[in-house]
């Protein structure tokens, strides 16, 4: 079950805990259920055995797989493959909503080992299957298709009419059949270099993420998984797009917009909490991200 906290309600950063679906093998192993949440909403780091699909309606998020961050707007279906660490918090002062989709490997597998499931469902089920976010901007006939079956499912999720898991289980596959065809996802080869940057990688996000209140630098991430600060350099961009102030920057600027609209903490703390050391560099960064100041991005968004 996919839940929103609060900020007052947050768990230590530091556990990542483990959600249980299925205690009962006897029943059908798939589930829907809707969110809605106004404010500052935050889901905690937490994994599970299942597939999850979460088709985002409404507002905008900050989604977070194995660490690897995804920005996710309104019209967009996000994928989340088995035993991924994730998380996810709102990143503006609107409701998010929309439907989360969970189920195991017993809706993909088949009685019979046949040619689907060695070349398709095998790769995902064994979690080597990654996935692009799908949304109606970039490529608006797949999405509306998605959509459109992710509508379905969740109706006959809910009326359970004769032989509904039958159809759900049919639905699901035409879900992953569509996307394959798409080429919005990769079958990676995992070697073990390929592991080894995959948890290089984790590491460094982890520590980012528990010490951005902190003055943090490129050399003591660097040290953390043993590489020179040049060849750090080049290799976080690599993998994520970004460069290593430039991440820390936009989640220092993700955890200020959640302080501000607490209208009781002035901008010189949320400054400082959100591990800037300079007020004037502050607003710099935050006007460049944001669009606004933070003084005017708080009026803009009061409730």
């Amino acid at each position: 079950m996919v839940f929103f906290l609060h900020l007052e309600e947050m768990l230590d950063r530091k556990e990542i805990y483990n959600e249980i679906h299925f205690k009962n093998q006897n029943l059908f192993p798939f589930y829907t259920k809707s969110f809605k949440r106004g404010g500052v909403s935050i889901l905690n780091n937490h994994y599970h055995e299942e597939f999850e699909i979460v088709y985002f309606r409404k507002g905008k998020a900050l989604y977070e797989i194995d660490f690897l961050p995804y920005i996710i707007e309104q019209e967009s279906i996000l994928i989340i493959p088995k035993n991924a660490v994730h998380s996810a918090k709102s990143i503006d002062y609107i409701t998010c909503e929309g439907d989360v989709f969970i189920f195991n490997d017993l809706l993909l597998e088949d009685s019979l080992k046949s040619f689907y499931t060695n070349n398709y469902t095998i790769p995902l089920i064994n979690g080597d299957m990654v996935f692009k976010v799908i949304d109606i901007n970039t490529n608006k006939e797949l999405f509306l298709k998605l959509r459109n079956l992710l509508i379905t499912i969740k109706n006959q999720n809910t009326e359970k009419k004769l032989a509904y898991e039958l159809l759900i289980k049919g639905l699901v596959l035409e879900f992953f059949g569509l996307i394959l065809q798409s080429e919005y996802s990769i079958i990676r080869n995992f070697n073990k270099n390929d592991l080894e940057k995959t948890e290089k990688m984790k590491k460094v996000y982890q520590y980012i993420h528990e010490n951005f209140k902190k003055e943090i630098t490129l050399k003591e991430a660097a040290k953390l998984v043993s590489l020179n600060n040049t060849y750090f350099s080049r290799y976080f961009k690599e993998y994520s797009g970004q460069t290593f102030n430039d991440y820390v920057n936009t989640y220092r600027i993700t955890h200020a917009t959640h302080l501000l609209f607490d209208n009781e903490i002035n901008i010189t703390d949320i400054c400082f909490e959100s591990g800037f050391q300079d007020l004037s560099y502050f607003i710099k960064v935050f006007k460049k991200k944001m669009g606004s100041s933070p003084l005017k991005y708080r009026q803009l968004n009061r409730v």
